[in-house]
C-alpha cells in the first residue's frame, strides 16, 4: 500500500463508509462504521471514528472509537491510523452525534424551516488536521454515491 496521503479537502461519508482502515504498519484492523461529530456552536467537528475489527472469520467483530486525531491520513477510501488501534477505551461524549446512525436517511427541517428532506448524506470538509460536517445532500447524486453508483452516472450523456 502507498503511504497515506492527507486527507481530502471536502468528502462524503458515503465515500468512505464501509472501507478499510489501516494502522501505521499497513496492516488492515477493521472497517469504517461510522463518525462522531461534536454538535456545537459552529460547523460540527469530527472527533472520533467508529471501526468494526474482526477477531476471527466467524466473528462479527467489536466496535471501537479511535479519535480523530489518530487519523495520519487516507489511501483512497481508506483511512490510515498514526498508530495501532488505542487499547484504551474511547467512548462518546456529551453532544457527540454518530453521523451514519443518527443523521443519514433521517428527515430534517431544511435551514429555511420550510420543509422537511430526507438526509442522503453528509458532506465533510477539512481545515488543516480538523474536519468539519458542511452540509447535508439531499438530492439525487447523493443517493447514486451511497449506492456506489455516482461514477457511473458521471459517464452518461447527458
Amino acid at each position: 500500500m502507498a503511504p497515506a496521503t492527507p486527507i481530502p479537502h471536502m468528502f462524503y461519508l458515503s465515500d468512505i463508509l464501509g472501507h478499510a482502515v489501516f494502522d501505521g504498519a499497513n496492516r488492515k484492523v477493521g472497517v469504517l462504521r461510522d463518525m462522531a461529530a461534536y454538535i456545537g456552536p459552529n460547523y460540527p467537528a469530527i472527533t472520533k471514528i467508529r471501526v468494526q475489527t474482526r477477531s476471527h472469520f466467524f466473528s462479527k467483530g467489536r466496535f471501537q472509537f479511535v479519535s480523530w486525531s489518530e487519523v495520519l491520513g487516507m489511501e483512497g477510501p481508506n483511512l490510515i491510523l498514526k498508530g495501532s488501534l488505542p487499547n484504551e477505551e474511547v467512548v462518546l461524549r456529551q453532544r457527540e452525534l454518530l453521523l451514519w446512525k443518527n443523521v443519514l436517511d433521517k428527515q430534517m427541517v431544511d435551514v429555511s424551516g420550510r420543509k422537511i428532506v430526507r438526509v442522503n448524506d453528509v458532506a465533510m470538509g477539512t481545515i488543516g488536521r480538523t474536519a468539519r460536517v458542511t452540509g447535508v445532500a439531499i438530492g439525487g447524486a447523493a443517493v447514486l454515491r451511497r449506492l456506489g453508483f455516482l461514477r457511473f452516472a458521471r459517464l452518461l450523456p447527458v
